[in-house]
């Protein structure tokens, strides 16, 4: 016996059931840019954790203070993660929050690709080796996407404006 015939057995009312795999645009928009930021954070977080267990020795501030290195991360993932939810669940709070949250982190790394971008084309003006300034490129500049891409999805994206809209007109029992 299938799911939706136990339901209706048991004198359960279903609404809005999707056939698994159907999903709106809108929510693939939001949760694969929200997946894509977490993501870069992710390789973000593991350098640090690299450098709080390995590089002690080598660089001071983070051997003598492990988990003050580790509460940026923390912070930002967590804050991340909890802006996500709450938009997700339909909050008109979460959303502008999150995208606030994702317009501070646009502003917190932009200066740092633009440092880096200096940096590499100084090099190649005085025919010095870019490479270093070309391997750090990648890490910031991935996450000035994600969260361009977060920004987007919760501002303009007409399909993740209906979507969260939707989501905050359901009734949760």
């Amino acid at each position: 016996m299938g799911r939706r015939r136990q339901a209706r057995a048991a004198g359960t009312r279903i609404l809005g059931l999707s056939p698994i795999g159907e999903t709106d645009a809108g929510e693939r928009w939001l949760v694969g840019s929200t997946a894509s930021i977490l993501l870069i954070d992710s390789v973000i977080a593991l350098f640090v954790v690299a450098g709080v267990i390995g590089g002690g020795e080598r660089t001071p501030w983070v051997g003598r203070t492990p988990w003050q290195a580790l509460a940026p991360v923390v912070f930002v993932m967590g804050t991340t993660l909890l802006l996500a939810q709450g938009a997700y669940a339909g909050s008109r709070l979460a959303r502008r929050l999150d995208l606030a949250w994702a317009a501070l982190n646009v502003l917190a790394t932009l200066p740092v690709v633009v440092l880096i971008l200096v940096g590499l084309v100084g090099a190649l003006m005085r025919r010095e080796a870019a490479l270093p300034w070309g391997v750090l490129l990648p890490v910031p500049g991935l996450r000035l996407a994600a969260y361009l891409f977060l920004g987007w999805a919760l501002w303009r994206s007409r399909s993740t404006r209906a979507f969260l809209d939707e989501q905050g007109n359901k009734s949760v029992q």
